[in-house]
Formats: C-alpha cells, sequence, structure tokens
C-alpha cells in the first residue's frame, strides 16, 4: 500500500501510546519538531552526526523548549569508532547530508569527519524500562540495516518503524538493500504495512508496526491506513485531472 508514510507515522505515535521516538538521521530537526507536537508526552532522542547540523539543532530553540534530547553519536550495529563522510561544502547557509559509507551517492565527498557510533540498544540501556513503548525513524543514507541491526536488543519494545530503504546499492556497493531490510524487520517481529512509493524505485521510505498488536490497536492502524490510501488516491485522481486539462 502507498500513502504518506511520515504522515502516517505520526499519526501512529499517539494511537500506539509510544513512549520513546529515536530519530536517527535528525538532519535539520524538521522532524523532530512533527514528532514533539505528535506525542507531546514522549522522550525524543534525536542523533544527528554531522557537526554542522548537530550546531544548529543545539541552537534551536524550539527544540531545546521541546525536551529534545540530541545526540551527536552516528548510530549503527557496533559500539566504537568511525568516519562520517561528507560531501564538498560550498560555503552555502545548508543543512549537509552524509553517509558511514563512502558515498558516492553524495558525489564530490570532500573529508572524512571522525564520529563515536553507537549501537542503539547499547545507548538505551537499562534506561529503557522494559514496558515502555518504543519507536524508530531512521532516515541514514544506505545505512539502514545497520541501524536496524543495532535495535536488536531492545526489538521487542519496538511496535512502529518508519526507515529509509534503497531497492539498490546505490550509495555503496555493499550496502544493504531492501530485502535485507524487510527480512530483519520479520525477524524483528515487525509487520511492513505500507511505503511511500512503489518498491522498485531507489529509495522510498516503509512503515511497519508490531505484528502482535493489540486487537484496538490493529483496528487504529486499519482506520489510518485506509484514510491515508483514500487521500492518496484522491490526490492522484486530481494531479491526473489537472495534468489532463493543462494539455
Amino acid at each position: 500500500m502507498i500513502v504518506n508514510t511520515r504522515r502516517v507515522f505520526l499519526q501512529l505515535l499517539r494511537a500506539l501510546r509510544i513512549d520513546v521516538v529515536c530519530e536517527v538521521g535528525s538532519f535539520g530537526g524538521a522532524d523532530t519538531r512533527r514528532f514533539r507536537r505528535a506525542a507531546p508526552r514522549a522522550r525524543i532522542i534525536a542523533f544527528e552526526p554531522h557537526p554542522e547540523n548537530l550546531r544548529r539543532m543545539r541552537a534551536d530553540p524550539s527544540l531545546r523548549d521541546g525536551r529534545v534530547e540530541i545526540s551527536s553519536l552516528a548510530v549503527s550495529n557496533y559500539d566504537g569508532t568511525g568516519q562520517l563522510f561528507a560531501p564538498r561544502h560550498d560555503g552555502r547557509e545548508t543543512l549537509q547530508a552524509s553517509s558511514l559509507y563512502g558515498a558516492s551517492a553524495l558525489r564530490e565527498v570532500s573529508s572524512a569527519i571522525p564520529v563515536e557510533t553507537s549501537r542503539l540498544d547499547t545507548f538505551l540501556g537499562e534506561s529503557l524500562d522494559a514496558r515502555r513503548r518504543l519507536a524508530l525513524w531512521i532516515d541514514a543514507v544506505g545505512h539502514s540495516h545497520e541501524v536496524l541491526e543495532g535495535a536488536a536488543g531492545v526489538a521487542p519494545q519496538v511496535e512502529l518503524l518508519h526507515i529509509q530503504i534503497d531497492s539498490q546499492a546505490c550509495v555503496a556497493p555493499h550496502q544493504k538493500t531492501y530485502p535485507h531490510v524487510r527480512a530483519l524487520a520479520d525477524r524483528m517481529g515487525l509487520e511492513q504495512i505500507a511505503t511511500s512509493a512503489p518498491t522498485e524505485r531507489p529509495q522510498f521510505h516503509a512503515l511497519y508496526v508490531r505484528r502482535e498488536l493489540r486487537r484496538r490497536e490493529r483496528w487504529a492502524v486499519s482506520t489510518l491506513l485506509a484514510a491515508a490510501r483514500g487521500r492518496h488516491l484522491v490526490g492522484r485522481g486530481i494531479r491526473a485531472l489537472a495534468g489532463s486539462l493543462g494539455k
């Protein structure tokens, strides 16, 4: 099912009564602010290892006042150190994409920034009560599979997952692609319910929920998905009509 996965994720934060949101790859904090509005009582942890993006996020009063925990860790499937590859900076005041891969997709990589890496289950450790419900938002520029692997120790508590996926190795030749991510999510007890685009696209987002939801929660998921699918079809119809009228 193709829907606006970002919108459904935000709705499900409330419907599934999520306690903790981990955002891996915050970039500039735009989605972080949406998470706070959707889940005003949740603990929100934003991971952003790029120094310039991190500086801007820490200086943003809306994030500070929104009680967002901002971490400079690069989330992966191991604890230690790594190199964050960043594209050539042209001097403009723009947010910077980066990857733990020496990413061809970033083009003109100009620097390898030393960073501290961590698994999510290591970071959360004993601070995550076994009764807490966890949502993951992963946007890691080709590194999504590794990030999800690093959450294996808290897998039973992951109720909701929104993850950026590549259907082909467009960031690094050895990166894990959609079949690997979906198989891993399945082993973690997560069921794919929607994508943001056809899975043949080079890159898209996928939305997962825990397979064993309570009946009331399963009904809420189905209802939200039906409404999202209706909006998607109506929007597509309007765009098609506008295109035909413009010819």
